[in-house]
């Protein structure tokens, strides 16, 4: 361990042997609760306290887990390379406007088909049915697809 992120603005009850590396570790708090935690028993062992905003963001590929289940605002950047359908699966709901006003279409899936035309017991052909969401917000880890919109798509 070499850093813990806590989100509470008051520290919790905490003993000698709940972080045994707190002295090589950075603790990230809430801002404006630096100070408390700075003059809180073992809290105040660790190497550095950082104090992060109110937000979180997070990129792609990167991990973050929540404290305590705390509410926190979360500023999530996702990265499309290209101009494909790509998943979009998230652990929290996200407004369908405020994903098509930054350029991109949703779908959620509908429908799946497969057919084995020849008989071998293999799909050899696979249908995916998906609709186009225009309201509404995502569910929390539900599968999406995502794309940006196409210039002059109608």
């Amino acid at each position: 361990m070499n850093a813990v992120t806590i989100l509470k603005f008051s520290p919790v009850s905490i003993g000698s042997s709940t972080f045994t590396n707190r002295a090589n570790a950075t603790l990230y708090v809430p801002e404006g609760s630096k100070t408390t935690y700075e003059a809180t028993d073992y809290w105040k062992e660790f190497k550095e306290i950082i104090e992060i905003p109110d937000y979180i963001e997070i990129e792609d590929g990167e991990v973050y887990a929540l404290a305590y289940n705390n509410d926190v605002d979360l500023h999530y950047t996702r990265t499309f390379s290209n101009t494909n359908w790509q998943a979009l699966y998230v652990p929290f709901a996200i407004p369908i406007d405020s994903l098509t006003a930054h350029g991109l279409t949703v779908a959620e899936l509908n429908d799946t088909h497969q057919w084995d035309l020849d008989g071998d017991g293999v799909a050899d052909s696979t249908r995916v049915e998906f609709f186009t969401l225009t309201s509404g917000s995502t569910v929390p880890n539900y599968p999406y697809s995502s794309r940006p919109q196409q210039l002059g798509a109608v």
